[in-house]
C-alpha cells in the first residue's frame, strides 16, 4: 500500500495469480478488495459492520445467476413448441431431410473447418479489433469489432468452399438445397419468403420473451442472467443500435458455417431416438465447429498454466496474444451452450433459418450488451 488514506493518496497493489477473466471471482482478489474498502472508508476499524473478507458467499449468487441464464435459454424450447402449434406458424416446421449424410467425409470436413476457424481467429480478431473502428467511425467495441471480422471472414471463406462442393455434389450425388436445409421443396429450389418472414417473426418473439425476462429481473431485483461475463442484460440506446450492425456478419456466419455446413454438407445420420440424436449431433457439432478455437486457447494458456509465459508471447508473436485469445474463456463455453440450441432448432424445423437467427442474435446480444466501449 502506497500513500495515505487521510489525504486521498493511498494506492494498493496486490499480485493475483490468475488471468484477466478470473480476477473478479478470485478469492484473494475479492478479500483484498474488501480490505481496501474497509481501510479506505473505516480506517481499518472492525466495528459492527465489518465482514471477515474470507467469509465469501458471492459465488452462490453467481451460480444462481448462471442457473437463471440457462433456465431462460431452455424456456425457448417449450415456447417454440407452443408457437408452432398455432396454425399461423405451422409451415415454419417441416421434417428433417433424410436423403444426404456426410458419412466418411465427416471427419475430413470437420478438420478443414476447424483449421480455418482456428487459424483465422487470432488473425481476423486482431485485424478487426484494431482496424475496423478506424475504418467505420462509431464502432468503438474492440472485441466486438474483432468478432465482426472473424464472423464475416469465415462466412465468406465457407461460401466459396460450399459453392464448389455443392456444384460437384449436386451433379454426382443429386444433392439439393432441400438437403442443405435451405429449400422448402424437395424437387426444386424454392425460397418461401412468406415462411421465412414467419420464421423471423417467431425468432423475434423468442428473443422478446428472453429480453422481457431480463428486463423484469433487472428492474425488480437488480439481477442479470450471467456468469463472469455480462451475458443477458438490458441494452442502452447506443448499444441497441450497434446490435443491428454487428448482427449482420453473425447471421451470415450462423446461416453458412453454423447452418449449411453443420446440418447440410456435414450432416450426420440420425440416432435411434430423438434424444440420442440431439445429444450426439450437439456434441459432434461442437467438435466440428469449436475444436479449432479450443486448440488456440490451449496454445496460449497451456504454457501459462504450466508456469511459463502465454503461448503467443512465448513464441514471439505477442500481437496475437493479450485480449484476443483471452476471449476464448468466454466464447468456448458460450458456443458449446448455443450449439445445443442451434442443433435443437434445426431438428425442430428441418431448416437452418430459425436457429441461425436466434443464435446469431443471442451471440451478438451477449457480446454487445457487456463489451467495453
Amino acid at each position: 500500500t502506497y500513500g495515505e488514506f487521510a489525504d486521498g493518496s493511498a494506492r494498493m497493489q496486490t499480485l493475483i495469480n490468475t488471468v484477466h477473466p478470473g480476477v473478479t471471482h478470485n478469492a484473494k482478489a475479492v478479500s483484498q478488495a474488501v480490505v481496501w474498502m474497509q481501510s479506505a472508508l473505516k480506517n481499518g476499524e472492525m466495528d459492527a459492520y465489518w465482514i471477515d473478507p474470507q467469509q465469501q458467499i458471492f459465488m452462490w449468487k453467481e451460480l444462481f445467476m448462471l442457473l437463471a441464464l440457462l433456465t431462460a435459454l431452455v424456456s425457448m424450447i417449450p415456447l417454440t413448441n407452443l408457437m408452432l402449434i398455432l396454425p399461423f406458424f405451422a409451415g415454419v416446421s417441416s421434417p428433417v431431410p433424410n436423403r444426404y449424410v456426410a458419412g466418411k467425409r465427416w471427419g475430413r470436413q470437420a478438420l478443414i473447418n476447424n483449421l480455418i476457424a482456428g487459424l483465422s481467429f487470432p488473425l481476423l480478431m486482431g485485424l478487426g479489433g484494431y482496424l475496423l473502428g478506424t475504418l467505420i467511425p462509431g464502432l468503438s467495441m474492440i472485441i466486438a469489432n474483432g468478432a465482426f471480422v472473424w464472423f464475416l471472414g469465415n462466412a465468406l471463406i465457407y461460401f466459396f468452399i460450399f459453392k464448389g462442393w455443392y456444384k460437384k455434389a449436386h451433379k454426382n450425388e443429386g444433392v439439393t438445397m432441400y438437403d442443405m436445409g435451405i429449400s422448402f421443396n424437395e424437387e426444386k429450389t424454392v425460397i418461401r419468403w412468406d415462411l421465412i418472414g414467419k420464421t423471423a417473426l417467431l425468432g423475434f418473439l423468442l428473443l422478446a420473451w428472453l429480453y422481457l425476462s431480463v428486463f423484469i429481473s433487472q428492474r425488480s431485483l437488480g439481477i442479470e442472467f450471467r456468469l463472469l461475463w455480462p451475458f443477458m442484460r438490458e441494452f442502452s440506446a447506443v448499444r441497441f443500435g450497434l446490435f443491428w450492425i454487428y448482427l449482420i456478419p453473425a447471421l451470415a456466419f450462423f446461416l453458412l458455417n453454423g447452418g449449411i455446413f453443420l446440418f447440410g454438407q456435414n450432416r450426420m445420420k440420425q440416432a435411434a431416438t430423438p434424444a440420442k440424436t440431439q445429444v450426439t449431433w450437439w456434441l459432434l457439432n461442437c467438435l466440428a465447429g469449436i475444436a479449432g478455437l479450443v486448440v488456440i486457447w490451449l496454445i496460449q494458456y497451456a504454457p501459462y498454466l504450466a508456469g511459463t509465459a502465454p503461448g503467443f508471447e512465448l513464441i514471439g508473436l505477442p500481437i496475437f496474444g493479450e485480449m484476443i485469445p483471452l476471449m476464448l474463456f468466454v466464447y468456448v463455453p458460450e458456443f458449446i451452450v448455443l450449439f445445443f440450441f442451434l442443433t435443437w432448432f434445426y431438428r425442430r424445423t428441418g431448416k437452418v433459418y430459425l436457429g441461425a437467427l436466434v443464435i446469431a442474435a443471442l451471440a451478438i446480444w451477449f457480446q454487445v450488451a457487456g463489451t467495453a466501449m
